[in-house]
């Protein structure tokens, strides 16, 4: 199954096998993260919007925050055909036909809910990517608005010229990202590799 647009196949049932494995596994709920690039990390946000008691921290790697947006630029994506009929038959639509369900669907629509979640959150993008290729004005802006809405919110933003996700793996910031949740020492952080630009993959 490929989902493409977030909220209501994701961030809605992650809430439930939590408190189901609980009850089998030696689980700290104080030790709960979620990290997640491209459309993971637009779930990731969704996530910190939606169940915020839930996590002690959220990564998100070249996110997606407007799923109206991404609608229009699919269509620019190898498969971006497929991935438009995908979104239409998961949503109900296009946006112009269902604008409400591609809002529930984005981030940026949950800016204020993030601002004031209390969840630390980091966010990573690229002025390079050619996935989402507006980060400025969907991850960026999204940063900003955080910090506009709530000055004291824990958000770290990091930018660079990398390729789309190309920073979520290990000999990249993936690792940085861990430690700064302290979930790896920083003494065992790798340094970060020459980073060679590679071809973004499809989302």
């Amino acid at each position: 199954d490929r989902d493409v647009t977030g909220v209501q196949t994701c961030a809605l049932p992650i809430s439930v096998p939590l408190d189901d494995l609980r009850h089998g596994i030696a689980i700290d709920r104080h030790r709960i993260y979620a990290i997640g690039g491209s459309m993971g990390g637009q779930e990731t946000l969704l996530l910190v919007a939606r169940f915020p008691q839930l996590l002690a921290g959220a990564a998100a790697f070249d996110p997606a925050t407007d799923m109206a947006r991404r609608y229009r630029d699919f269509a620019a994506l190898k498969d971006g055909g497929e991935l438009q009929a995908l979104c239409r038959r998961e949503v109900g639509g296009t946006p112009a036909q269902d604008p409400r369900a591609y809002e529930l669907r984005s981030p940026d629509h949950y800016t204020r809910r993030i601002a004031f979640s209390g969840v630390p959150l980091q966010l990573f993008w690229s002025s390079r990517d050619r996935v989402i290729a507006d980060q400025m004005t969907e991850t960026a802006a999204l940063a900003a608005g955080i910090r506009r809405l709530n000055p004291e919110a824990k958000v770290w933003d990091f930018e660079g010229e990398w390729d789309h996700t190309a920073e979520m793996r290990p000999t990249r910031r993936l690792p940085r990202a861990l430690a700064r949740f302290d979930l790896l020492p920083w003494s065992d952080v790798p340094p970060l590799d020459p980073l060679t630009p590679t071809p973004s993959p499809p989302v």
